[in-house]
């Protein structure tokens, strides 16, 4: 909860309704659901796939995606975020505002906030699938501090 409390007050402190404001002016796509399953790679190139999430958004909403669903499920390891990081700036480098909200959305808890979100409201037999899928979701959380820290270096390396 510390770190959804840390997240959500930095949020507050940047210009996030800024750059989404600027972003919708844009017109800036986003592909909604870029996770590894909807990327197909072949020997002619990588392709995106399932557009039915497509909308007007932060483009860097897409690569968040990308990264937390990949790296949780390979362990937080830094190595596949940053491979992620490198690919997609050789076509388009980050603002530090982007960096920012990265680091943001990869810090908030959002499975142990849902879950908990639904955990009064429901019954006793659904209160025991949530706390089952909470201690889960809590064991990952062990590995994220360590990523999140080798995060920050990679922002700020020269």
């Amino acid at each position: 909860m510390k770190r959804a409390e840390t997240a959500l007050n930095v949020l507050n402190e940047t210009n996030y309704p800024s750059f989404c404001r600027k972003a919708a002016k844009k017109g800036t796509l986003c592909h909604g659901d870029s996770g590894p399953k909807n990327f197909v790679l072949t020997n002619q190139g990588n392709y995106l796939i399932d557009f039915e999430t497509l909308r007007v958004e932060l483009r860097i909403y897409d690569l968040f995606r990308l990264i937390r669903l990949t790296c949780k499920r390979e362990g937080w390891g830094f190595i596949n975020a940053r491979a992620i990081l490198d690919g997609y700036q050789t076509v388009s480098k980050l603002a530090s505002i982007e960096y920012d909200l990265l680091k943001i959305w990869l810090q908030f808890p959002y499975k142990a906030c849902k879950l908990l979100a639904s955990y009064e409201k429901a019954g006793q037999k659904r209160r025991r699938l949530i706390e089952h899928k909470l201690e889960k979701s809590l064991k990952n959380e062990r590995y994220i501090s360590g990523f999140l820290k080798d995060f920050d270096n990679y922002m700020h390396r020269e």
